[in-house]
C-alpha cells in the first residue's frame, strides 16, 4: 500500500505543481484552479479512504485531459513547415507526460484492507 500512497502523492504534487506553474504563467483561471483542487483531493484521499473512488476518477480524467494536451502540443509543433518546440514548452511536455503516467496508474490503485 506504500506504493499506492507514493503514486497518489506523486500525482497530487504534479497536478498541483502544474496548476501553480500554468497559473503563474498565464493567470489563475478555471483550469489551473481545477488542477490544483484535483491534486488536493487526491492528496487528501491518501488519508481519508472514503475519497478513494473520487480520487481515482479525478486522476484518470486528468490523465485523459493531459493526453489530449500532449497530442495537441506535438501536432501543433509542426505547424509552419518545420517542427520546433520552445524550451519552455518542452519542459511543460515532460511534466505532462509524468502526469499522464501517474494519472493512468490510478487504474491499479486499490483500497487498503481494513
Amino acid at each position: 500500500m506504500i506504493l499506492i500512497d507514493f503514486l497518489k502523492t506523486g500525482f497530487a504534487l504534479l497536478a498541483m505543481g502544474l496548476g501553480f506553474y500554468f497559473g503563474s504563467n498565464m493567470g489563475f483561471g478555471m483550469w489551473s484552479m481545477l488542477s490544483i483542487s484535483g491534486g488536493l483531493l487526491v492528496l487528501v484521499s491518501v488519508f481519508i479512504e472514503r475519497l478513494h473512488h473520487a480520487a481515482c476518477f479525478v486522476a484518470v480524467c486528468t490523465a485523459i485531459m493531459a493526453t489530449l494536451m500532449v497530442t495537441a502540443i506535438v501536432v501543433l509543433g509542426g505547424v509552419g513547415g518545420s517542427y520546433h518546440l520552445k524550451e519552455q514548452t518542452q519542459g511543460e511536455l515532460y511534466f505532462l507526460m509524468l502526469l499522464i503516467v501517474f494519472g493512468f496508474s490510478a487504474f491499479k490503485w486499490k483500497l487498503k484492507k481494513q
